[in-house]
């Protein structure tokens, strides 16, 4: 959708000015930008939500096939290194295919998986930044443990924006995460 920002909003500024009481559910990794929006930002997937949902994906690509409990166990790691991401678990599982999964798993386990389709979403992400939340953004991979708000402010440096807003924007564009922590200043953290 996030191509498409600009004439969904024209479109759906148009759809509420003619028919105020409409309601609209948009999925995207940014908001859309009108008055009425609400965002509500999803928090990544358990482990088992991920998994779930690559299982669903892989069966209704290969409506055959079945994995196995030890294909599984095989499977977890590989998907917990997703992070909660249900993009990429889509990805991963169109990764798979019709494919062999023994083979696709190895692939995974050794790092030597095809990653031309990942590669394809990340720059159409990166793309969608501004120059300044790219700057940001490398700055940021940088730090394993990422951020405080506080110490990004001191940190980092732009040209034309204030880093809390541009830290704003990589969230907006689920580029970032934030860690809540007891006690102590959220972090942001960049996914791995």
């Amino acid at each position: 959708m996030e191509h498409l920002v600009e004439v969904s909003r024209e479109l759906m500024s148009i759809w509420i000015r003619l028919a105020p009481q409409t309601q609209f559910v948009v999925t995207s990794r940014r908001p859309i930008g009108l008055a009425a929006e609400q965002v509500m930002p999803l928090a990544p997937l358990t482990l088992e939500e991920t998994m779930t949902l690559f299982l669903n994906q892989a069966q209704q690509l290969c409506p055959g096939r079945r994995l196995r409990v030890r294909d599984r166990r095989r499977l977890a790691p590989i998907l917990q290194r997703l992070e909660g991401n249900a993009l990429a678990s889509l990805l991963c599982a169109g990764q798979l295919g019709t494919g062999d999964f023994d083979t696709w798993a190895t692939a995974w386990e050794t790092g030597a998986q095809d990653s031309a389709l990942l590669n394809d979403v990340i720059e159409r992400s990166w793309g969608l930044l501004t120059s300044e939340e790219q700057a940001v953004l490398c700055q940021l991979c940088t730090l394993r443990d990422g951020v405080t708000l506080e110490m990004a402010e001191k940190v980092f440096w732009t040209e034309t924006a204030w880093v809390d807003e541009v830290l704003e924007g990589l969230i907006a564009h689920s580029l970032l995460r934030v860690q809540p922590r007891t006690g102590r200043e959220a972090r942001l953290l960049s996914y791995e």
